[in-house]
């Protein structure tokens, strides 16, 4: 499947290190669409199975503790982290929250990685792109690795499921009409 089509870039990659956490949060204030890829990780990492749960909640984001919301795409699992292809959410409107939280698999059980998150964001004319490096200790090393897109509705580059002609035009007018 082809790339999400960002547009020429807006602005220099900036890059942000967060040790200690293991939850990327994205607050979208305006209509969007997210797609979200594994770019693989660290094979020399002694936890194999790595995995991302991507949770939204359909709100701003809450004051407090806690992560809120549905778990509405898990990236990753059962299986050496590996690039796949994008997976794509449905489209959305506004204001919605994201988090996008890392688990590894050690002794048989599943658990938070802590270690270090580095998070890298580009803006573009149609959208942003952040890469995620999710690291399970402080050594730094990326146990794994994924892309966020958020395309903005503007851009009008939603995937649209099984749609020819007519149904295609249908449903792209239905959506602008209900993202006014």
């Amino acid at each position: 499947m082809a790339d999400p089509n960002l547009g020429a870039p807006t602005s220099g990659p900036q890059t942000q290190d967060y040790p200690g956490v293991n939850t990327h949060s994205l607050w979208l204030a305006s209509p969007h669409q997210v797609a979200v890829r594994s770019l693989g990780g660290d094979l020399g990492s002694p936890n194999y199975f790595q995995t991302v749960e991507v949770k939204r909640h359909d709100d701003n984001p809450p004051s407090g503790g806690g992560i809120p919301g549905n778990i509405v795409l898990i990236v990753g699992g059962m299986d050496w982290p590996r690039p796949t292809d994008w997976s794509y959410l449905a489209p959305q409107p506004a204001p919605r929250t994201y988090y996008f939280g890392s688990l590894y698999h050690l002794d048989g059980r599943w658990r938070w990685s802590g270690g270090r998150m580095r998070v890298t964001r580009q803006y573009f004319q149609n959208g942003l792109k952040d890469t995620v490096f999710y690291s399970n200790d402080s050594r730094g090393r990326s146990d794994y690795i994924i892309d966020i897109v958020t395309l903005w509705s503007r851009s009008m580059q939603f995937r649209v499921e099984e749609a020819e002609g007519d149904q295609l035009t249908a449903k792209i007018e239905a959506l602008s009409e209900e993202l006014r």
